[in-house]
């Protein structure tokens, strides 16, 4: 978290990204464009399930599961900006406006509404509007008589996080044909050239967050969020965050190793680990072949960290989606990779991502003419020039005029290039 100590703030705004994960929040001092703080915390969802449908499911159970599920969301939202007022000995009452965005599991979540009909084909948000009103009606920030503002989603799984990226990366200036990619439980991917823009969400899950895998953990220091396998003792050198031991491995991490694995002849394309090669590296744990990164002896959880066969298997799968939803797009807009001029990441995942591993094992195509834009959060981003500024609402309307929904449910491409896209090779 960083925070200013401002000696007179005379309007506060807050700037929040409901993630499927993690919570982003930005306090404002709007009059003077002046970031007083910023904090990422966990979504308390995770503790009801890790993605979108199964929290979707759960609410649709019943009223009580519903509201349960939107007093988790709103609290977690009410707790952190008060004790971000707290520490800059401010009332809520100084809030004067706020801007929410989010997925559209998590923006119906959020303001209590069905989501049913995001839990079968058609998959249609049950609400596509503006939502605008007092602060008061959400029962955050108590004293405060400002509003807030939430943009529309754009169409099913697809929500106003993925147009507040857009907004976040200036979409709308960037020149040639630009792929703008969010890596999350839901990976949304969009690509824009000459004025006209796809964009569609994979159901990626959250394997890349370093979530569900069996030593996984997000981003955090002490994560391993690289590795390189000596040839000869099949030993890993890894690269961890901030240093010191190793706790887990996180997305980044994982497509290091994957790719190391491949380039070491210890996995097949097919995504089997060699077993052949018998090596305390090498081995069975928990009767699965697996890949270990660190002896218990020398983590910093006294606990073996490794990449298990079933973790390959299940971010084989993930893997996958995204690659077919980006050969899907590039079929859609008629472009090959050599002539994508922009490529743009968002999230913890695309900050430190080496482009060589994910090329290596099939993850994104080789972009040689591309330059590369990395944002730590383009949603929240988005969502701060919308509070900072009413002309940013103009421009995220002017963009979402450009684009066309793909559902990658029924796209033919989708699906032809699903099944090619599980090998773990170059695209």
């Amino acid at each position: 978290m960083t925070e200013v100590n401002p000696l007179h703030v005379s309007r506060l705004g807050v700037a929040v990204d409901l993630g499927t994960s993690q919570v982003r929040i930005h306090l404002w001092d709007v009059d003077n464009s002046l970031l007083l703080a910023d904090l990422t915390l966990p979504n308390p969802q995770n503790a009801i399930g890790l993605d979108v449908i199964t929290r979707a499911s759960y609410s649709s159970k019943s009223d009580s599961h519903r509201r349960k599920l939107r007093d988790m969301i709103r609290s977690v939202v009410d707790d952190a900006v008060l004790s971000l007022l707290s520490k800059q000995h401010i009332g809520p009452s100084a809030i004067q406006h706020s801007v929410l965005v989010g997925n559209t599991v998590m923006h119906h979540l959020f303001f209590d509404y069905p989501t049913e009909s995001l839990l079968g084909p058609p998959y249609e948000p049950y609400v596509l509007d503006t939502l605008q009103g007092e602060i008061s009606e959400l029962d955050i920030w108590q004293g405060s008589q400002g509003t807030y503002f939430a943009p529309p989603p754009f169409q099913s799984f697809v929500g106003s996080d993925a147009t507040c990226m857009l907004l976040g990366f200036d979409a709308l200036t960037n020149e040639g044909a630009n792929l703008y990619i969010d890596i999350g439980t839901n990976t949304e991917v969009s690509v824009i050239r000459d004025g006209e823009g796809w964009i569609g969400s994979a159901a990626s899950g959250p394997a890349f967050e370093g979530m569900s895998l069996e030593c996984g953990v997000q981003a955090l220091p002490g994560s391993i969020v690289g590795t390189t396998i000596d040839p000869s003792t099949l030993s890993p050198r890894n690269e961890i965050l901030g240093g010191g031991r190793p706790i887990g491995i996180c997305g980044t991490g994982v497509v290091s190793v994957l790719a190391e694995l491949k380039q070491r002849g210890l996995m097949n394309r097919e995504g089997s680990l060699g077993r052949s090669t018998e090596s305390v590296w090498l081995t069975e744990v928990r009767g699965s072949r697996s890949y270990v990164l660190s002896h218990a002896v020398d983590s910093g959880t006294g606990r073996q960290i490794y990449m298990s066969q079933r973790d390959v298997r299940m971010l084989q799968e993930s893997k996958a989606a995204i690659a077919a939803a980006i050969k899907s797009l590039f079929e859609h807009a008629g472009l090959h990779s050599d002539q994508v001029s922009g490529l743009h990441l968002s999230g913890a995942f695309g900050i430190n991502l080496q482009m060589r591993d994910a090329v290596e094992i099939g993850l994104f195509p080789e972009l040689p003419n591309a330059d590369i834009e990395r944002i730590e959060s383009a949603a929240l981003r988005g969502a701060d020039r919308i509070l900072l500024s009413p002309e940013a609402i103009q421009k995220m309307d002017s963009l979402r005029q450009q684009l066309q929904y793909v559902d990658f449910e029924t796209d033919s491409h989708f699906q032809k290039s699903y099944t090619a896209s599980r090998f773990f090779e170059p695209l």
